[in-house]
């Protein structure tokens, strides 16, 4: 890898209620991630960059709020959706994340939940027929409401790519 690659993009799904703390942990782990492997690895090491990505009240579009390295073109290679311990968001909110977050799929974008996040990444149909976890006082309430999603309470991450 050449000192001028850009780096890996990790985007980060915010709506109301979604659990900062997620958030934040999340984007400080890649930002330590990095600087790890740099110190590990020298300066060529690969890099990582996290942004936020919410909806937009006025137009209903999903816009980038954060970016660890502004500027740069490209978009995530992977979504992370958070949770809340608020409950899911509004459906008018799911429907606009849905359909964000599957017009990333089509693009190639891998999907991922963290915990409640789970409930938004469901709701995109794309887990239909595979197995998912989310934390377990959600699980129930998730399998009760995706009975085609075999929900894994024994697993704490699931590792996968929806192929549509």
């Amino acid at each position: 890898m050449a000192i001028w690659d850009p780096p890996t993009e990790i985007g980060l799904l915010l709506y109301p209620d979604v659990s900062s703390a997620t958030v934040h942990g999340l984007t400080d782990l890649f930002s330590v991630a990095t600087t790890l492997a740099r110190e590990h690895m020298g300066a060529n090491a690969p890099m990582l960059r996290v942004s936020h990505w919410q909806p937009n009240p006025t137009n209903q579009t999903i816009e980038r709020t954060f970016d660890s390295h502004p500027g740069l073109a490209n978009s995530p290679v992977a979504v992370i959706v958070p949770g809340s311990w608020q409950g899911q968001p509004a459906p008018d909110v799911t429907r606009h994340l849905v359909e964000w977050l599957l017009e990333r799929h089509a693009a190639g974008t891998t999907l991922c939940s963290v915990c409640g996040g789970a409930f938004v990444l469901a709701e995109t149909g794309l887990l239909a027929g595979r197995a998912a976890t989310t934390h377990w006082t959600f699980a129930e309430t998730l399998a009760q409401r995706f009975p085609e999603i075999h929900v894994d309470t024994g697993r704490i991450v699931e590792i996968g790519r929806a192929h549509v």
